[in-house]
């Protein structure tokens, strides 16, 4: 019983590790590209050029 409990416990760990790690960068991408359209380097018109943020067809 106690080995079973340590592998939830793992796998939670591991679950939010991951889900955090992976909305911190969702956060920085998203930053970084409010900091690109802000400078007037091109980057706003290819935004508009081009639909999808993270994975091409989807979103």
């Amino acid at each position: 019983m106690v080995a079973s409990l340590w592998g939830t416990e793992k796998f939670v760990f591991a679950l939010f590790s991951l889900l955090a790690w992976s909305g911190l960068y969702f956060l920085r991408a998203v930053t970084e590209e409010r900091h690109l359209r802000m400078a007037n380097n091109g980057y706003a018109e290819y935004a508009e050029k081009v639909p999808y943020r993270f994975v091409p067809g989807v979103w």
